[in-house]
């Protein structure tokens, strides 16, 4: 029976075939985290499932506002495949397991194109599906992520995305499965005067 191979050895391979560069740092010896020139932060890693098999998860975010808010929140959105496991666990001779897990973290890394993109996925309410991999844009951080879509708005300069985003904030409540009421100025409110003391500066929402 052909050997699994290891947590470092697949992220190796992602490594080998561009996926990660290799200037990315480790994560817990089973991901990785990087930043591309776009300005976009990664932060890839690899489980097994309950049956074997190989799952990976991706967040991408801001790098520059990332580290601004490091110590209040992430500044990233969970990326994940439509179903896990995405290939079962290879081995050294599995090769077509081998080129489809390159080719789903390829489909993961390019989910979001860019900081303008990031904003616009940010500020969704729901699942965004692209392929076969999905941004978990959920009702319980939207006010959150509203906050943080208009500082990214803000520091690309485009004035009309902010404006949007805000327009989201003003929209009304939204309602949770359970039918219960949730005050999204509010929420985003007290996350601004959050953000805001980070960043030494008020945030209008």
């Amino acid at each position: 029976m052909a050997q699994p191979l290891s947590y470092q050895a697949v992220l190796r391979h992602l490594v080998d075939h561009g996926v990660i560069p290799d200037t990315a740092e480790s994560d817990m010896r089973r991901g990785a985290r990087w930043t591309e020139p776009s300005g976009l932060a990664y932060s890839l890693w690899l489980d097994k499932d309950s049956s074997g098999g190989l799952a990976l998860s991706l967040n991408t975010g801001d790098a520059k506002l990332g580290a601004l808010l490091a110590e209040t929140s992430g500044f990233a959105v969970p990326i994940r495949p439509d179903v896990d496991p995405i290939v079962g666990w290879p081995t050294r001779s599995s090769a077509a397991d081998l080129a489809e897990l390159v080719e789903r973290a390829r489909e993961a890394t390019a989910f979001i194109a860019d900081r303008t993109d990031l904003c616009n996925v940010m500020m969704q309410l729901g699942y965004v599906e692209r392929g076969r991999w999905h941004a978990q844009t959920l009702l319980g951080n939207y006010p959150n992520r509203l906050v943080k879509a208009i500082l990214l708005a803000e520091d690309l300069h485009n004035e009309a995305l902010a404006q949007e985003v805000r327009r989201r904030i003003h929209a009304g409540p939204e309602f949770n499965s359970n039918g219960i009421e949730v005050d999204i100025l509010a929420s985003a409110k007290r996350w601004a005067s959050t953000f805001g003391k980070a960043l030494g500066r008020a945030i209008d929402v």
